[in-house]
């Protein structure tokens, strides 16, 4: 093995042929129960609109790649997010070769973290939090079976700030219940209609979620332009008005949400109709397993059929010192 090195600039990177492949397979590597697929990385890592060019590093040993990490600031898209999230600095993703060497092993993972570290504190921010990055994100935090990451966070300094689950789904088990039709045919005698979205209505249904539950869910629905079919249930009465919202295939074909009903018309069935009937289009469309991600509702996704697997994910956390 050569002379490691440190390569900040994104385009230098870009240029190693084949640069992705290469980076997916150090990622499924490290992450190695929860596999990350080409599309996923390319569209949540690299055509974030949020991106610099310093927010990347990799770590290279000749031509191999040993460490990679990805850090983000909610600077630019949505314009104007919550105020916590224009305050931190999130590692969004990061891995080191499992295969290294102990003591290298650790050395690298120090510098990436350390690099996030240093470009923080350079952007005038304090917060740092390792996951939960809305929108364009990879995983909701760090799995609690990666409990050797989470030991050399920890002694970094790094704190669990809350704690996610993620669904997974075999929609080949996948059916709606008896309950969820009763359910949807007593909304409809309520002049409640349960629907999916035309394109030409995406702009109108991005914008009332982005008032109602703020502008990131905003934002992230408004991806649904970007898919050949849009991939939005609503519900609305007859007056038209929405009622509720649920999206899904929006980052990645198999991610269902975000899903919400307005305060006014919870307690109704109308958050259970629109996400089976969400799943079902999913799996109409050809998707095997679903993922429900990064949610603590847990309740209201525990009795769907088909579940296979649930993830527990840690969002870590460190207030830096200048």
């Amino acid at each position: 093995m050569g002379r490691p090195e440190w390569v900040f600039s994104l385009s230098d990177y870009l240029n190693k042929d084949p640069y992705h492949k290469k980076l997916l397979r150090l990622l499924n590597k490290f992450y190695s129960k929860d596999p990350i697929d080409l599309s996923l990385l390319e569209r949540a890592v690299f055509k974030d609109p949020n991106v610099e060019e310093d927010f990347f590093i990799a770590f290279f040993s000749d031509d191999l790649l040993l460490g990679f990490g990805n850090i983000i600031l909610m600077r630019k898209d949505p314009s104007d997010p919550p105020e916590r999230f224009r305050e931190t600095l999130f590692i969004k993703i990061f891995a080191v070769d499992p295969l290294l060497e102990g003591s290298l092993f650790k050395d690298v993972f120090k510098k990436i973290i350390g690099y996030a570290e240093e470009k923080a504190l350079e952007k005038g921010v304090k917060r740092i939090m390792i996951g939960g990055y809305p929108i364009w994100y990879i995983y909701p935090g760090v799995e609690i079976d990666y409990y050797d990451y989470i030991d050399l966070l920890e002694k970094m300094g790094y704190k669990k700030y809350r704690e996610y689950v993620n669904y997974e789904i075999d929609l080949a088990d996948f059916y709606v219940p008896q309950r969820i039709l009763d359910v949807e045919d007593r909304l409809y005698s309520q002049n409640i209609t349960i629907r999916e979205v035309y394109r030409e209505e995406i702009k109108r249904v991005s914008n009332w979620v982005g008032k109602i539950f703020g502008a990131v869910w905003g934002r992230e629905v408004a991806l649904a332009k970007e898919n050949d079919d849009p991939s939005i249930v609503i519900a609305e009465d007859e007056k038209g008005d929405i009622l509720g919202f649920s999206a899904y295939s929006l980052l990645n074909d198999r991610r269902f949400g975000p899903i919400g009903v307005e305060e006014r018309s919870r307690r109704l069935g109308i958050g259970s109709v629109l996400l089976y009937r969400s799943l079902y289009e999913m799996k109409i469309r050809g998707v095997r397993i679903a993922e429900i991600p990064w949610t603590d509702h847990l309740f209201f996704y525990s009795h769907i059929p088909g579940i296979q697997r649930i993830r527990h994910f840690i969002l870590l956390e460190k207030i830096l010192r200048s």
